[in-house]
């Protein structure tokens, strides 16, 4: 719409509408994907480049269970004790990257880019 239009052009900062635009998280999807390739409890969204741009971001469906719920956890085949200690390993493991922890994980955030 032209109001949307017109908020866009309107952002302040150049730092704003590189946050807002989608194409850069696409990439840190992709980033995201390659650090978490061999841990096989995380799953990374793939997403649809020819359907994305710099306003929409189109991601694979998946279908999952509110880490809430444990009997749902616990059909999808997840130990809630589980949940826990991994959502912390995986949300630090980008700031680990960055300081130069790790091997090819290391290499392939190099950017600096966190995942999420």
């Amino acid at each position: 719409s032209a109001d949307a239009d017109a908020l866009w052009r309107s952002l302040p900062q150049a730092s704003t509408r590189e946050e807002l635009d989608f194409r850069n998280e696409a990439a840190n999807a992709a980033a995201c994907a390659a650090l978490f390739a061999a841990e096989p409890r995380v799953h990374v969204p793939a997403t649809d480049p020819s359907l994305s741009g710099e306003r929409v971001l189109t991601m694979e469906w998946v279908d999952g269970a509110k880490l809430d719920d444990p009997a749902a956890l616990l059909a999808a085949g997840v130990q809630p004790a589980e949940v826990a200690p991994l959502l912390t390993a995986t949300f630090s493991a980008p700031a680990a990257v960055r300081r130069g922890e790790g091997t090819r994980a290391a290499r392939l955030r190099a950017s600096g880019r966190g995942c999420g």
